[in-house]
């Protein structure tokens, strides 16, 4: 099995892209809550409507956050069982921000926690959540 060398890059206008490979090798995604909980997806539809979302920003490096530790989401992305990529999203100072091949990035714009919330938050929290409406 050829070993798949693909990775979610910030480009220096900021967009998020995806390097050695395209979107079409991404088979699988895992989103884990903090509380543990996990998601699945193998649907090729759902996977490029999250890949969409989050892309649809643009970002800046925030080091600021070096050393900040934790994510209310997780995201595995894989090609069959490898994985070949990953994005956390935390939210700091009532701001999302995400996490991307270690390096803490800031969205230019508002609603990124909403690519998540929006479709997972129910499914990973319940519909009570861990957290409060203010959280959000």
């Amino acid at each position: 099995m050829p070993k798949y060398d693909i990775s979610f890059n910030v480009d220096d206008n900021g967009r998020l892209e995806i390097v050695n490979g395209s979107y079409t090798d991404i088979t699988k995604m895992s989103i884990r809550g903090c509380n543990g909980n996990l998601i699945e997806i193998d649907d090729k539809d759902e996977i490029n409507a999250l890949i969409n979302c989050i892309s649809g920003f643009s970002y800046t490096e925030n080091s600021s956050l070096d050393g900040r530790r934790g994510w209310e989401y997780l995201i595995n992305y894989y090609h069959g069982s490898q994985l070949i990529s990953q994005i956390s999203i935390m939210n700091s100072s009532d701001k999302y921000h995400a996490n991307i091949n270690g390096i803490h990035y800031t969205p230019n714009e508002s609603g990124l926690g909403t690519c998540l919330s929006d479709r997972y938050y129910d499914e990973l929290y319940g519909s009570e959540g861990n957290y409060t409406e203010e959280d959000h």
